[in-house]
């Protein structure tokens, strides 16, 4: 009898599960058909489901396309699944998820790249992934706002406390669990907490224009980042729509001084205004002004050039500004600017320093070579920095090239070789007196001002006959490194070192 009792026990358990289950399942399919009903879905059909699946309601709105069914979650968890698709993400869907451990060791280790608004609270709190221009196309503050809301688990339902819910956006579907517990619980919410979910979704449906939309979005977007994000996406990827040359000419005006640089940097000729404008506001950040000057290059005047460069001089502490100003002026190459690259030479910031010695290595003239050599004691940067501007300006001084000569003022005015390339020769203080052969010391003939005589030689380099001396023969190029005096070659190691 015992085994008879325990199998009519187990099918009266069995009974009444079914009938707990039927019961839920009809429950549940009334509530989705009202929720269905109120959100006007087209094509609406409800299954009572069987063994192997359980039941359901489908239906669509516009393009969306909607599914309530019943999921389970471990031993007591429950309830209803709203899955809406139809969002046009395609193979680029974008996905959603809170930032977390998981999101932290995917970006450390696995090197997944996120992408980012510009809205710092969003992209703190948010990781996104997908199709980045669909992202900005989507992501504009209202859909922000009303995702973050429904991401963090909770459904406004208009005078009733917020529904706790459980949402994710992935790959282009949107998903949302409502818990219910027994007969009760959250079922009851199910047609109001669908209208916010749809209400939503329509707002993540992919525009046709993805263009356009980011353009649009920047009219009405408050964070500068995401304005800045935006303008940026529509030059490097949508270089050549309309809407994007319209975006980039209203930023020029943006209340965000990094938002009018980079969109006058994108415009290039028809952005130049906005850059000077940049370089010349004392309140312009230094970064970005350093940046202004750069990208204006040439077409930036030497005079707003000295102007920046003044502000930046005077204890403003815009080291980047100060910098790009003196490359500025250097390439021009324009020695009346030789002032100011000396006074930007004793500045205490090394970099800029640096950059001021670098600057004169182009544009200094002789003056600028006292200053540097005491300047190259203070640091090693600053010690190459300066032996290169000295070596540039020596370079240029009477457009004297390697291997050429020029007048020394002061007494002698002799040449002696000079350390680097063989034949090369500059002044020294120290007179190389011509001597024959023995070595005895020549006079060289003067007449009665003074100047040495020149007398002429014949075909074999002497003086003429019965004459008593030789006047100093021409240095000719008989082999590098030796200098001819009187007929004579002397040669280089006998000839004393250059003193630089």
């Amino acid at each position: 009898m015992e085994p008879l009792f325990g199998l009519i026990a187990a099918a009266i358990a069995a009974s009444v599960a079914y009938l707990v289950t039927s019961e839920r399942r009809r429950a549940q399919l009334q509530v989705w058909r009202l929720a269905a009903t109120r959100s006007a879905l087209a094509d609406a059909e409800a299954s009572e489901g069987g063994i192997f699946e359980g039941a359901a309601v489908t239906g669509r709105s516009g393009d969306l396309r909607v599914r309530l069914e019943h999921y389970r979650q471990g031993k007591y968890e429950h309830g209803t699944k709203m899955v809406i698709t139809g969002l046009g993400h395609g193979a680029g869907g974008l996905s959603l998820r809170r930032e977390g451990l998981g999101t932290a060791i995917e970006k450390r280790f696995i090197g997944e790249r996120e992408i980012e608004i510009g809205d710092p609270s969003f992209d703190d709190e948010y990781y996104v992934q997908g199709h980045a221009p669909l992202a900005l196309a989507i992501l504009e503050p209202g859909t922000r706002r009303r995702l973050a809301g429904l991401l963090r688990g909770s459904v406004a339902i208009e005078g009733r406390e917020p529904v706790e819910v459980d949402a994710s956006l992935a790959d282009g579907v949107l998903e949302v669990r409502v818990k219910e517990s027994g007969l009760s619980g959250s079922r009851e919410h199910v047609p109001a907490i669908l209208a916010e979910v749809l209400d939503v979704a329509r707002r993540l449906v992919a525009p046709k224009d993805v263009a356009g939309r980011i353009a649009a979005n920047v009219g009405r977007e408050g964070e500068a980042g995401a304005r800045l994000q935006a303008l940026l996406m529509l030059a490097r990827e949508f270089r050549q729509h309309p809407a994007t040359r319209t975006a980039l000419l209203a930023a020029r005006k943006d209340r965000s001084e990094e938002v009018r640089l980079r969109a006058a940097m994108a415009l290039g000729e028809e952005g130049r205004e906005t850059l000077v404008d940049l370089v010349a506001r004392a309140d312009t950040g230094d970064s970005c002004a350093a940046r202004a000057i750069v990208s204006l290059g040439e077409r930036l005047s030497a005079k707003a050039a000295g102007a920046a460069l003044r502000r930046a001089l005077g204890g403003a502490g815009r080291p980047l500004t100060a910098r790009a100003c003196l490359e500025a002026l250097g390439l021009r190459g324009r020695p009346e600017a030789e002032g100011l690259l000396l006074e930007a030479l004793r500045s205490e910031e090394a970099p800029v320093s640096v950059a001021a010695a670098q600057a004169l290595g182009r544009a200094g003239t002789v003056t600028a070579v006292a200053p540097l050599r005491e300047a190259a004691e203070r640091s090693a940067d600053l010690r190459r920095a300066a032996r290169q501007a000295i070596a540039e300006i020596q370079a240029r001084l009477a457009g004297a090239e390697p291997g050429q000569l020029s007048l020394a003022d002061g007494e002698a005015g002799a040449l002696s070789l000079a350390d680097g390339e063989p034949g090369r020769l500059s002044l020294t203080d120290e007179p190389v007196i011509p001597r024959d052969s023995d070595g005895t010391a020549l006079v060289i003939p003067r007449d009665s001002e003074g100047t040495a005589l020149v007398i002429p030689r014949d075909s074999d380099g002497t003086g003429p006959e019965g004459s008593a001396v030789s006047a100093p023969a021409l240095a000719d190029s008989s082999s590098p490194g030796e200098t001819k005096l009187l007929g004579m070659t002397r040669p280089r190691e006998k000839t004393p070192q250059i003193k630089i």
